[in-house]
C-alpha cells in the first residue's frame, strides 16, 4: 500500500510523491497544505495533522502540528473554514471530532 500526494493549480499536478505504508487503508487526506494521516507505518493509529511544504518550495517537508493523540485512528476526513481546522475519525467503534487552529501556532 502507499500514500500518493500531488500538488494542483486547476490545470496540472506538480510534485507528485509516494509513500510506502504497510497498511493500504490509511485514508489520508488533506486540505490545502493541511494533511491528516495515521501516523504509525505499520497500523492505523497515532493520528497526525501535519503541514506540508509544497514541492515549488523546495524539497517536501512535513511539520508536526498536533497529534489526535494514541491509539486507533480509523478512516477520516477534513475539513476548514477561516483558520479553523475540523478532523473526525474512527475510533473504538465510534467517530470522534477534533477543532484545530493550525494559523495560530
Amino acid at each position: 500500500g502507499a500514500r500518493y500526494l500531488a500538488w494542483g493549480d486547476g490545470r496540472r499536478w506538480v510534485g507528485a510523491r509516494v509513500w510506502q505504508v504497510e497498511d493500504p487503508g490509511c485514508n489520508a487526506c488533506a486540505w490545502g497544505d493541511v494533511f491528516v494521516h495515521p501516523h504509525e507505518r505499520d497500523a492505523r493509529a497515532g493520528g497526525m495533522l501535519v503541514r506540508l511544504s509544497a514541492p515549488w518550495e523546495g524539497p517536501i517537508r512535513a511539520r508536526r502540528l498536533v497529534s489526535m493523540g494514541p491509539g486507533p485512528f480509523g478512516y477520516s476526513d477534513i475539513s476548514g473554514r477561516g483558520d479553523e481546522v475540523v478532523v473526525v475519525f474512527e475510533r473504538d467503534r465510534g467517530l470522534w471530532e477534533a477543532s484545530f487552529l493550525p494559523g495560530r501556532r
